[in-house]
């Protein structure tokens, strides 16, 4: 952990009311002293919706994505990554990965990767409502607990007094529910 980097332990419940899944998840998380807030969030966000007992959060190597789930040395089931995926960072990870997540909002620039979604049939890009990453950016604390809840295309988290809600949108030509991709 370097110099002004955030330790945060993160409790979230999770259900999935349309796969009847439930789970609870803790882990510290580090938020990096350069990683903005509204990317923490997305993070969060990404590791609770997909979370898996394999994923594992990148720890400051370049050559990684933000989070991801390895099949063997060189290779990953899952990478996932946030905000903006250059076209140059999405080639390295169609190579070297089954699935590619990019998990952003209507503030990231992105039109161009929904314009040639059909030409990269392993990612999945997954948006999110720019109101509620923004909201929950400004309650980050070195304790978070949330109660999250998917049903279909809505998603909605509680943490603490506050609640956000946003319809979230996943484009792919061969577009497959988190629960069943993942699991």
């Amino acid at each position: 952990m370097a110099a002004g980097d955030l330790l945060i332990k993160a409790e979230i419940d999770v259900s999935r009311i349309d796969a009847h899944a439930f789970e609870h998840i803790e882990n510290q998380l580090v938020k990096p002293y350069c990683q903005s807030e509204h990317q923490f969030i997305q993070k969060l966000i990404a590791y609770a919706l997909l979370h898996h007992n394999d994923i594992s959060i990148n720890q400051g190597n370049n050559d990684e994505p933000e989070l991801f789930i390895r099949r063997n040395q060189t290779q990953f089931s899952h990478w996932i990554e946030l905000g903006e995926l250059t076209e140059e960072k999405l080639e390295k990870a169609e190579a070297k990965s089954e699935h590619v997540w990019l998990f952003c909002d209507e503030n990231d620039h992105v039109a161009k990767l929904k314009q040639k979604i059909n030409k990269h049939p392993k990612l999945q890009l997954v948006e999110l409502e720019s109101k509620m990453v923004d909201g929950l950016a400004q309650q980050i604390a070195r304790n978070m607990a949330w109660t999250l809840i998917l049903d279909q295309d809505q998603l909605s988290i509680a943490s603490g007094d506050q609640f956000w809600s946003s319809k979230i949108n996943i484009y792919h030509p061969l577009t497959i529910p988190f629960y069943d991709i993942i699991h």
